[in-house]
């Protein structure tokens, strides 16, 4: 996914967002399909590959369908309610995927996958705009990959806000939700329905405050507090129950981290642009976009491989004590930073 995010943005740039949402089902139902045949580890890799490749062309083409200047109402809203709905698809998917894996397979789970990214195909097909350059900013020079990476981690604002906030966050999902939570509750006895409902909190949370959090607070000012904030409080709940040795402590860690996240995850993607303005000119959205999106993967790939060997090294308990103090420590340098430099400009203002 990280890895096609960007090549998928130069896509949509030349041939429409439409097009790229509709091309994107290809290998996305083929990987579904190839699942249902896979009779190894490695080609179940291959084939969960290529759904990657799929959604990742589909998610960012939507994304730059609705930031286009076509679209009726609020950026931040609309990525607000972007968000919400993927994070509910994820919650309910996840759900309802693993009834029907356990009621008439697995092979048979995968098939109606595939015939559900046809009925969504056949859905975009109807709604989304034939117009081509619907939802793509062309101004500016074409700079692209390598090139425009580097011109993006030029921005020292946007360096900060990567390190300090879109990283921790996914390494936190990653890591945390994705691959400690279930380890540790299996250690302490949960049954796999009692797992998944734990983690149906977080996107619970998500899909519930997310979109109000973010149609509140739309100045980049707020923008910035409030994702700053959000990254703290994800931390300190890992902090705060990681010594609490049972099922409810995981829970309520948990709780938190949805809670935090949902007032990061839509605005992160709009403050990213506000921070980049003279990017976007340059480049165009699906190129800042892009390249946030595969940075912040291989974030989530480098919290996953460090989460794996220190549970090996501490434990899970001091793992989450030492996860959630380091996005603490990120999170309180984003917002010291982000207040020393509100007070530099409100002293030039006023002299």
């Amino acid at each position: 996914v990280g890895l096609a995010a960007p090549f998928s943005g130069q896509f949509s740039k030349r041939f429409g967002s439409r097009n790229i949402f509709l091309i994107g089902l290809i290998p996305s139902a083929l990987g579904f399909l190839g699942c249902s045949m896979s009779q190894t580890i490695t080609q179940f890799v291959l084939c969960r590959s290529a759904t990657a490749l799929g959604y990742a062309m589909i998610t960012i083409s939507c994304q730059e369908y609705l930031l286009g200047k076509h679209i009726a109402g609020d950026r931040n809203a609309n990525i607000a309610a972007f968000v919400a709905i993927v994070i509910s698809a994820t919650m309910c998917g996840t759900a309802i995927g693993g009834i029907l894996a356990a009621r008439i397979g697995y092979q048979e789970t995968f098939q109606i996958a595939a015939a559900l990214m046809l009925a969504a195909g056949f859905t975009g097909y109807q709604m989304l705009s034939r117009e081509p350059g619907t939802g793509i900013d062309t101004r500016g020079q074409k700079k692209t990959g390598m090139q425009g990476i580097r011109i993006l981690c030029r921005n020292w604002r946007f360096l900060l806000m990567l390190l300090c906030i879109v990283i921790p966050t996914n390494i936190l999902m990653a890591a945390y939700l994705w691959y400690l939570v279930p380890l540790y509750l299996f250690e302490l006895g949960a049954t796999p329905a009692e797992i998944a409902r734990t983690m149906m909190v977080y996107y619970l949370l998500i899909i519930i405050i997310g979109g109000t959090a973010s149609k509140r607070v739309v100045t980049m000012d707020g923008l910035t507090l409030l994702v700053g904030l959000g990254a703290l409080l994800s931390g300190a709940g890992l902090v705060a129950f990681h010594q609490w040795h049972n099922f409810w402590a995981v829970v309520f860690s948990v709780s938190i981290l949805g809670l935090s996240h949902a007032l990061i995850k839509a605005p992160q993607i709009t403050l990213s642009l506000d921070l980049c303005k003279e990017e976007v000119d340059l480049m165009g959205h699906n190129m800042v976009l892009g390249s946030l999106r595969l940075l912040e993967r291989f974030g989530s790939i480098a919290g996953l491989i460090a989460g794996a060997a220190m549970i090996n090294a501490y434990g899970y308990q001091r793992t989450t004590g030492i996860t959630g103090t380091a996005v603490c420590a990120v999170s309180l340098v984003f917002i010291l930073i982000f207040l020393l430099q509100r007070g530099k400009l409100a002293q030039k203002e006023v002299s």
